[in-house]
């Protein structure tokens, strides 16, 4: 036990600072799955701000109710505290895990109890859809995975179920946060009565489906297709049950484009389930040519306004008794004269059939269920009782069959439009959205408007939320996040390959020693590393992919060496160059042909023609030598042989002896035309050696030179003092 606690304790401090939040999508909210099962679906919310990254897990909640998503990317660079992303699923009920990681470390995470991958359906129609004030003995679904949207928009005295949020009167804001399971207390919103048979419904599809269901009610009692054609041309329409009292204007038919535009658009939406037929029957006002007439003009205007083409099931429906429309009075106890149709159900089936539209289904024939219908003040020889509760589903099922769901092509979930938020001129923070809505909110937490732009908002850190509308004028709103500053990048710091002393005429290569991003030296030069040529003090600063700009770096101090004056290069004698004007304090360098001779003096002996080249070295440190320009010359190796004597006949006071080859310690020897030594001795340093005149008499004599490496010279000399 004390272990453990320990462990708890242990843990207790990162728990308590783990910020990771999830504000899209919500808590059993349910998205339209394709019919290849899979639904993508967008998630929104915040981390810390230190965050490198973001996941995301869905894990089935029990065995068999999904397909698990493990640990996978949803956002690979979280900025400034809000992560986004999408996930594809499969249909299922999940738990959806959210966690923030610090360089490839798991930071803290956060869950979602409940969110689906399944069907969503809208219920419309008049009160055999709604649901009735009668709840005695009514049920919610069994299975935990049939949702609705808890809440309630209409007379306070018509609903009063204390499990669900009650809105204003005739309000179409309808809240996105309230989805339920269809509990024994909860409403089906934002306009449903009761559960009704809806709940047994959505037990039977869950079972038959294995994935979540949720229902939107946007019925009404006692409406007739008139009522809903009437209203979606944004007129009020009269009550048929009590002339001259009118609707309210647009109503109700913008209960079902507001839930078209809001539910279907976020979530997706199945289909339309329509249940409506009996008040038309009643007041024998139309026929089948005026209601489908009606019924056209209802469909066709949904379509144009708000840019969807949802399905529809059609029920085929007609039937009440004359004692319901004696109410408040029971005629007789019973339910006597019952009333069909059959106008109302040819209209509902031509729908299918004339080939105005497509995506029409069959729904059920509900006009023989439950015959005769009771009497009571809730069923009032209309509405059903609980006893036809499993009846109803049966039908609705029978036609929400496999064929349907391969077929219809359902509305699926629209992605939240992505939020990106990058650094201002000064770091400050500047907030853009990417969508194609016509226009755009930006909210503040009151909900007033701070901003039509979508684009490079200037923004303090806060929460905040987005309105958009489309070009059609339907709304789409992205609920409350949070943003905070973006943190700049860290101070670069400058590194050198090598020294920071030069040569003129060479560089000094800098480079950033650590981040990523883009660069802007002192130089203008925008590359990681550099070549400068310049003495000076060289500073760098980056930019990331946010465009957050660091602190420049700290200068680096760079310095460039002058380099010593250019010698001149002469060809001294044969066999030898020299160069002269060497600067103080230097050496020279000799090339052959670019190759680096070993020779350090102002004479260089030569033996082979090429180029040759000297330059000054100037030794500034044991690391740092700087040499001068070179100075060139092009020497051919002279035609004599590899020895030259001059003058030739000799002169006072003697002549040259030069050789390609080394001459210390090489021997000369002089003989006369008849063979007789007259002269010999040896070289004693390489160079030029003066043979004097002095030592020999006049005439013609033979010179032979033997070099210390053993190679032979022999010269013809004429000697006329």
């Amino acid at each position: 036990m004390k272990r453990i606690l320990g462990i708890f304790f242990c843990l207790l401090p990162s728990l308590i600072t783990a910020q990771v939040t999830i504000s899209y999508p919500h808590n059993r909210q349910v998205f339209q799955r394709n019919n290849a099962n899979e639904a993508n679906f967008s998630i929104l919310g915040n981390c810390v701000t230190t965050a490198t990254s973001v996941q995301v897990k869905l894990v089935p909640v029990q065995a068999n109710q999904g397909t698990l998503v493990n640990w996978t990317s949803l956002d690979a660079n979280p900025a400034g505290g809000l992560f986004q992303g999408q996930v594809k699923a499969k249909g299922g009920w999940y738990t959806l895990w959210i966690r923030s990681l610090v360089n490839g470390k798991a930071l803290d995470s956060t869950s979602l109890s409940r969110v689906g991958v399944g069907e969503n359906f809208i219920i419309a129609g008049q009160s055999n859809a709604q649901g009735t004030m009668w709840r005695q003995g009514e049920k919610g679904a069994v299975d935990d995975r049939v949702i609705c949207a808890n809440v309630y928009s209409f007379f306070t005295e018509y609903n009063q179920n204390p499990d669900h949020r009650l809105l204003k009167n005739l309000t179409t804001d309808f809240p996105f946060t309230d989805f339920a399971q269809m509990s024994d207390q909860t409403t089906i919103g934002p306009l449903g009565l009761s559960k009704y048979y809806w709940a047994k419904l959505g037990d039977s599809l869950v079972t038959k489906l294995n994935v979540p269901v949720c229902f939107i009610n946007v019925a009404w009692l006692g409406t007739s297709m008139q009522n809903w054609a009437e209203s979606s041309r944004g007129l009020a329409t009269e009550n048929p049950w009590a002339a001259g009292q009118m609707f309210a204007t647009g109503f109700p038919y913008n209960n079902l484009k507001r839930a078209s535009e809001l539910y279907g658009v976020k979530n997706g939406v199945r289909a339309i389930l329509w249940h409506q037929g009996e008040s038309d029957t009643y007041h024998k006002k139309v026929d089948k040519v005026q209601y489908k007439k009606y019924f056209v003009e209802v469909i066709e205007t949904l379509r144009r306004q708000t840019g969807l083409t949802i399905p529809w099931v059609i029920s085929e429906v007609s039937f009440g008794a004359t004692a319901y429309y004696g109410f408040p009075g029971i005629v007789d106890g019973t339910c006597t004269t019952p009333l069909w149709n059959p106008e109302i159900i040819a209209g509902q089936k031509e729908m299918l059939t004339d080939g105005i539209f497509t995506e029409l289904y069959s729904g059920p024939n509900t006009d023989q269920v439950e015959i005769p219908r009771a009497n009571d003040i809730y069923a009032s020889c209309v509405h059903f009782t609980p006893n036809a509760y499993s009846q109803l589903a049966d039908l609705w099922e029978d036609k929400l069959n496999a064929s349907f769901f391969a077929n219809s092509k359902p509305v699926l979930p629209a992605l939240l439009p992505s939020i990106m938020l990058q650094c201002g001129p000064a770091n400050e923070l500047v907030v853009s959205t990417k969508s194609n809505f016509a226009k755009t909110q930006w909210l503040s937490t009151s909900e007033s408007v701070i901003s039509t732009q979508s684009t490079k908002q200037t923004l303090s850190p806060g929460k905040y939320s987005l309105r958009f509308e489309d070009a059609l004028g339907n709304e789409f709103s992205v609920p409350a996040f949070e943003i905070s500053n973006l943190t700049p990048p860290q101070t670069p710091v400058v590194t050198s390959k090598g020294e920071l002393i030069a040569c003129q005429g060479g560089s000094v290569e800098l480079s950033v020693s650590s981040g990523s991003g883009s660069y802007r030296w002192s130089t203008n030069d925008t590359l990681k590393v550099i070549k400068v040529t310049n003495s000076g003090a060289y500073t760098v600063s980056m930019t990331n992919s946010l465009g957050c700009k660091s602190a420049l770096s700290a200068p680096v101090q760079v310095s460039f060496l002058d380099l010593p004056a250019k010698p001149s290069l002469t060809v001294a004698s044969p066999y030898f160059i020299a160069a002269t004007q060497k600067p103080a304090g230097t050496e020279y360098i000799w090339k052959q042909d670019g190759r680096i001779l070993t020779e350090t003096g102002s004479q260089l002996r030569v033996n082979a023609s090429g180029t040759y080249s000297v330059y000054a070295a100037k030794k500034y440190s044991p690391a740092i030598t700087c040499l001068s320009t070179a100075a060139d010359l092009s020497y051919i190796l002279p035609a004599d042989g590899g020895m030259s004597f001059y003058p030739n006949p000799m002169v006072s006071p003697g002549s040259i002896i030069q050789s390609v080859s080394d001459l210390k310690g090489a021997v000369y020897t002089l003989y006369a035309v008849d063979g007789r030594l007259v002269l010999q001795g040896v070289i004693p340093t390489d160079g030029a050696f003066l043979l004097p005149s002095g030592a020999v008499g006049k005439g013609l004599y033979k010179l032979v030179l033997a070099t210390s490496s053993g190679t032979s010279y022999t010269r013809s000399i004429l000697v006329n003092e």
